[in-house]
Order: structure tokens, then sequence, then C-alpha cells
């Protein structure tokens, strides 16, 4: 097994990376609160077009919501993996 060293990442890269991995987690998390309200429209009392608007509201924005906080974080955590990296030697890992 060969032994590498990473010791720099692209902030942008891993900033675009993140923003789409949490922007699949928020879709997932939007279509899971869009069921929840329209469940609760359906069986609880209240304004039945409310539940509608939170449902889809959930599914359009929270993906979008965590996308730009993923991209945000990658940008952050890229700038100081670089900094730390360069004070410890970098992230070692194996290859085969």
């Amino acid at each position: 097994m060969e032994i590498k060293h990473i010791t720099r990442v692209g902030p942008v890269s891993l900033a675009k990376f993140l923003g789409c991995l949490y922007s699949f987690i928020g879709l997932i998390i939007g279509l899971v609160l869009g069921m929840a309200a329209l469940f609760g429209m359906t069986f609880g009392e209240g304004a039945p077009l409310l539940g509608i608007f939170l449902g889809m509201g959930a599914v359009i924005i929270m993906p979008i919501f965590y996308g730009m906080i993923g991209f945000i974080g990658g940008l952050i955590v890229g700038f100081l993996f670089n900094i730390v990296a360069g004070m410890t030697g970098g992230l070692e890992i194996g290859l085969e």
C-alpha cells in the first residue's frame, strides 16, 4: 500500500461539491417535510391551502437553502484545511 498526503484542496471545488451534496440532502428533507405538511393537511384541521403551500415551499426552498449553506461551508472548510495542512503536513491516505 502506498501512503500519500493531501496537502491542498481547491476551496471552490470543495464548495461546489458540498453545495450539490447538501442540495440533494435538502431535497430529501424537503420531501419529508412536504409529506408531513400534506399528511397534516389531510388529517388535521385548519387551512388546507396553507398545507399545500408549505409542502411545496419546503420542496423548493430546502434544497436551495441547504445548497447555499453547503457551498459557504465548503469554502470555509477548504480555506481552513489548506492552512492547517500547511502547518501539519497534510492528511495521510493509503492507496493500493
